[in-house]
């Protein structure tokens, strides 16, 4: 039920979703240097295009974008840019994307109902039955 929800009012769920994990951003990093080579662009001019204006990038930045520890809002960005300039490289990262968010428990429709639904337990947080001790047995003094 969630799922028919989230398509009709977020229509990106599931790459947006994607992108909460480092895999996924690895993944479209695969992707974007494919078509990088594929197409003889630059970095620093995807990264314009992407982004809406220059972008002034740390020592390193490919290296942590290839390993998926780049921002959620940039890789969406990104996709973005894949999606409006590329369609059948944005198709093929959705496609290797829909095989992993569908084989991981972690983006499951039913998991992702329980969790909105407020049945997703107490993992990480606590409840007041973590603070009551047993009690103490009586000594014999």
């Amino acid at each position: 039920m969630i799922t028919s929800i989230l398509n009709r009012f977020w229509p990106n769920w599931r790459i947006e979703t994607a992108m909460l994990t480092r895999d996924g951003r690895k993944h479209l990093y695969r992707i974007i240097q494919a078509v990088r080579l594929r197409e003889f662009l630059e970095w620093d001019d995807i990264y314009r295009t992407a982004f809406d204006g220059p972008f002034e990038r740390g020592i390193d930045f490919e290296s942590n974008f290839r390993s998926g520890r780049i921002s959620r809002k940039r890789a969406v960005l990104l996709y973005k840019w894949i999606a409006k300039n590329y369609p059948r490289d944005a198709v093929e990262f959705e496609y290797g994307m829909h095989s992993y968010l569908y084989s991981s428990a972690a983006f499951r429709s039913e998991d992702l109902d329980r969790f909105v639904d407020g049945r997703s337990g107490t993992r990480g947080r606590q409840t007041d039955s973590d603070h009551v001790r047993p009690p103490s047995s009586p000594s014999n003094e």
